[in-house]
């Protein structure tokens, strides 16, 4: 039993070019290996399965022997009466050209729009993370889909309002008392992966106080670094933790004296 390229693109088998390019369209993206890096081994199979799918249907000759013969003569050979087995389909196994012939990019962090059917090429691409920005920006869908399927499966304990991004990097907040911020209390922050990291503070914490963790970003998809991050060189962005201190409503006379005392004390040393 050879492969079946049509259930693999999850159409039925009259399904017209139109139906093909579609299909592969919304699968090529969902399965691409970076999108989910958890499952990179299994996740290249299916892509790799999908590309070579889309390779056959979408190429009307390899589409009529495929649907006349199956695979096996499709990669063998069609038996003639003269001749013997004539031609042989090979895959030619760069998957990422077919992804690349597709979109007009390697990218899959990317905005689809309708691709072009009947032979020219469009590239429909636009990076959602620009690099060039300094603004942190809350996280948008696409980001969040490399690590989650919907923002239903973010678990609770991940602080996502608190966290923004600036091209690749993260900056996440973390709300802290001011009695830790003025004695540097270490602190335990949660990722946007959900990595638990625990931090050292050797300064009193203020409104400016910023940590950077390095490689704890987004993961860099720009078409050059592609090959290193699908080979599990992965480079990334970082992490800056900024802090949000809640100050008390309201001090007792006792308690602002001691805050007197604190504030000699420290001028002293």
């Amino acid at each position: 039993m050879g492969k079946d390229y049509y259930k693999i693109l999850q159409i039925s088998r009259d399904s017209n070019r139109e139906d093909i390019a579609n299909s592969f369209r919304e699968l090529a993206v969902k399965y691409h290996p970076l999108r989910e890096t958890k499952s990179l081994e299994d996740k290249s199979y299916i892509f790799s399965e999908i590309c070579e799918a889309y390779d056959v249907l979408s190429n009307p000759e390899t589409k009529i022997i495929y649907d006349q013969y199956g695979e096996k003569l499709l990669k063998e050979g069609i038996p003639t009466p003269k001749e013997g087995l004539k031609g042989g389909y090979a895959f030619h196994g760069d998957y990422l050209e077919v992804f690349r012939s597709f979109f007009g990019t390697s990218n899959p962090f990317i905005d689809i729009t309708m691709p072009v059917v009947g032979g020219s090429k469009k590239k429909v691409e636009e990076e959602k993370k620009d690099c060039s920005s300094t603004v942190p920006v809350p996280i948008d869908p696409e980001t969040l889909s490399i690590y989650y399927s919907s923002k239903d499966e973010v678990p609770k304990e991940i602080p996502l309002d608190d966290i923004r991004m600036r091209g690749y990097d993260l900056i996440q907040t973390y709300h802290i008392s001011l009695q830790d911020a003025l004695l540097s209390t270490p602190i335990s922050i949660i990722t946007l992966t959900g990595e638990r990291i625990e931090l050292s503070i050797d300064e009193v914490i203020t409104p400016q106080t910023e940590k950077k963790i390095e490689g704890k970003g987004l993961p860099l998809i720009k078409e050059k670094e592609y090959m290193e991050n699908l080979l599990g060189k992965q480079k990334k962005g970082d992490l800056y933790i900024v802090f949000d201190i809640e100050f008390p409503t309201r001090l007792t006379q006792e308690q602002k004296d001691q805050l007197k005392e604190i504030e000699e004390i420290a001028e002293g040393a």
